[in-house]
């Protein structure tokens, strides 16, 4: 799967953004396992709940997007699992946030963020894959939608991350928000026929996603 991708990453958008997520999944399987383990051993509790639910959305986002994509590409009728590829950000942002929001704000506001971020993502995934005829823009509405919630509550509480840890959501942020941006206004769009606004989206939101695994890092462990 990993040739596939790469053997014909310049001739077309689907195998770019098979690629540009390939890139994330390859960093994850050395990320979580290890975030998992480090929180094991020196955090314990509730830490590390939070960390196998992160570890495992994580491990399982890069590859819906990967794989989807590459059936995309060889024209493969895959439409559950189109549904399921837009649903996978939904869990994607709640696993980011919650452990963030968990360790950093303030009660009750944390409970109440953490509730509605899965709920969301939830719900979301559930509406997806039920309902035929939704409209597409629902999961990136929804989508975006929790991970600014998830800034906004961690911004109010910025007094309690430490500086490096503002620097990774500041960056992770301006990364994430720019990858919506371009998403919702379809541009730049520098190459449409190989490398076009789709996979501009895929390499900000990826690069956001690292500097925001960071902060989880310091959330965790």
């Amino acid at each position: 799967m990993l040739w596939e991708a790469a053997k014909g990453a310049l001739m077309n958008t689907d195998r770019w953004s098979a690629l540009i997520n390939v890139f994330g999944w390859i960093f994850f399987l050395v990320a979580a396992p290890s975030l998992l383990y480090q929180t094991m051993t020196s955090s314990g509790g509730i830490w590390v709940s939070w960390a196998i639910i992160y570890a495992t959305v994580l491990l399982a986002f890069w590859p819906i997007q990967t794989v989807y994509h590459l059936m995309v590409d060889k024209k493969i009728e895959a439409e559950l699992l189109r549904r399921v590829d837009r649903g996978s950000m939904l869990f994607l942002m709640a696993a980011i946030f919650s452990p963030c929001v968990a360790r950093f704000a303030t009660e009750p506001l944390a409970t109440a963020t953490i509730i509605l971020l899965w709920l969301g993502a939830i719900g979301g995934m559930i509406a997806l894959i039920t309902i035929k005829n939704l409209s597409r823009k629902l999961a990136p509405i929804v989508g975006f939608s929790l991970g600014l919630i998830g800034i906004i509550v961690l911004a109010i509480n910025a007094a309690n991350i430490s500086q490096a840890g503002l620097v990774e959501l500041i960056v992770g942020a301006v990364f994430f928000l720019a990858g919506g941006l371009v998403y919702v206004m379809k541009k730049p769009d520098p190459s449409p026929q190989v490398f076009g606004f789709h996979e501009v989206f895929h390499s900000l939101l990826s690069i956001g996603i690292v500097f925001l695994h960071f902060l989880v890092m310091q959330a965790l462990i």
